[in-house]
């Protein structure tokens, strides 16, 4: 009857990327990125998360910008990146947002085949803070709200 292993759901997949014994990322959003969308009404912040073979993730802040510009890294141990959008843009990914991700998934050094994400951090029309998260399963994009994770 079967056995074998069960394939990873795409949330226990992201469970293990934002482990808080492995980085402090549910932090970082709440002391940068969030304020970002308070204090800055034009410009975004970004945020670049990188995971090597053994695993290791390190985050990487980038400067607050002062125009709508974020530039993504991607490749190699780059698997996933994110930037906040301004009170004054819409709380959804763009068209931009998904090439990216499509053009980074192709790029990924084998230890992070499969984890390439976008992940945006905005400001619903309610006033809440909201973490997204845009990523590819067998080259069809998902989309994800991670309240529940990042609570």
């Amino acid at each position: 009857m079967g056995g074998g292993i069960k394939p990873q759901t795409p949330c226990a997949k992201l469970k293990e990327l934002i482990n808080p014994l492995k980085t402090d990322l549910k932090q970082q959003i709440q002391d940068e990125m969030y304020p970002s969308i308070d204090n800055n009404p034009v410009g975004k912040i970004g945020i670049h998360l990188k995971r090597d073979a053994n695993g290791n993730i390190e985050t990487e802040i980038e400067p607050l910008s002062t125009d709508s510009s974020s530039p993504p890294k991607f490749g190699g141990d780059y698997y996933a990146g994110g930037h906040t959008h301004p009170k004054s843009a819409y709380p959804m990914f763009t068209y931009s947002d998904i090439m990216v991700l499509v053009k980074a998934d192709a790029g990924l050094a084998d230890h992070n085949k499969g984890l390439a994400s976008r992940l945006l951090f905005c400001e619903d029309e309610n006033g809440v803070k909201q973490t997204m998260l845009l990523f590819l399963k067998a080259r069809v994009i998902l989309f994800k709200i991670l309240g529940m994770i990042l609570t």
